[in-house]
């Protein structure tokens, strides 16, 4: 199941938070392209930037299929707003998924890199608890995830406490 019901924010203060508006309009910029010269299309093949494009609007990317930190770094330094490595592939892959998250974390904290991480592939409350100790910007996550943060059995076995009484009755008090 590849589909995010939630996203999760994570800062340590509102002041700390990296944030990039969802849809923010700007024009590229043909000044200074460096090395890029080239566009992936929707259908994954390639071009050189035409005139056209001069005149079209830039959208922030968000970059997928992320498995190590040096994508993230090459994804980052490209200027792609969102960085989402699968945390759960990597996992079903043999690799350790909170890892590579870790590693993304430290680099762009090292770099004072702006690109937000996108933590996906989330596949249980370990996951959420991780990456926001870790300091990913964002999780996403399956409801069936969600509705886990919420439970536990020193929860269940408090509130069981609670209703007990409510169920006898009302009890006088002397």
């Amino acid at each position: 199941d590849n589909v995010s019901d939630y996203l999760l924010w994570f800062a340590k203060s509102r002041a700390s938070a990296k944030y990039r508006q969802r849809y923010e309009e700007r024009t590229l910029s043909f000044d200074n392209l460096g090395p890029f010269s080239k566009v992936q299309l929707e259908d994954f093949s390639r071009r050189g930037i035409v005139a056209d494009d001069r005149t079209r609007h830039n959208k922030p990317t968000d970059v997928g299929l992320v498995f190590t930190a040096t994508q993230a770094l090459l994804a980052a330094r490209a200027g792609t707003a969102y960085v989402s490595p699968s945390v759960g592939g990597l996992d079903d892959s043999g690799h350790i998924g909170m890892d590579v998250v870790e590693s993304i974390v430290r680099i762009y904290d090292n770099f004072g890199l702006q690109t937000q991480i996108v933590v996906q592939g989330v596949q249980n409350p370990i996951h959420v608890l991780d990456a926001a100790t870790m300091g990913a910007d964002v999780v996403a996550l399956p409801f069936t995830v969600l509705d886990k943060l919420f439970d536990h059995p020193l929860t269940a076995a408090g509130v069981a406490a609670l209703r007990a009484p409510a169920a006898e009755g009302p009890r006088r008090i002397n």
